[in-house]
């Protein structure tokens, strides 16, 4: 099974497909603020035009510098792997 991708859980939450219980769980405002902070698009909550520009630009999130980004996405995101590294380190 391929991996999703950030955007692609993103535009999922968007859609309002993701189960409230899960960790992967956004609300459709926060999916759609946070869309539009790291891709720069602005598609309003038109569902096809986001998985379009998802699907041709798949690796848009890995070209950027996301080390001094700040966003909840990116603070999870570190706290997963600082954690994951304690973890390891222990």
């Amino acid at each position: 099974m391929p991996r999703v991708s950030l955007l692609e859980n993103l535009v999922t939450n968007l859609k309002e497909r993701n189960d409230p219980s899960s960790r992967l769980y956004l609300s459709r405002q926060e999916a759609y603020r946070l869309l539009k902070f790291h891709t720069g698009q602005d598609f309003g909550d038109n569902t096809e035009q986001w998985e379009q520009w998802v699907h041709l630009h798949p690796e848009s999130m890995h070209r950027q510098d996301l080390s001094k980004i700040q966003s909840p996405i990116m603070q999870w995101i570190n706290l997963e792997v600082g954690d994951m590294k304690q973890g390891i380190d222990d």
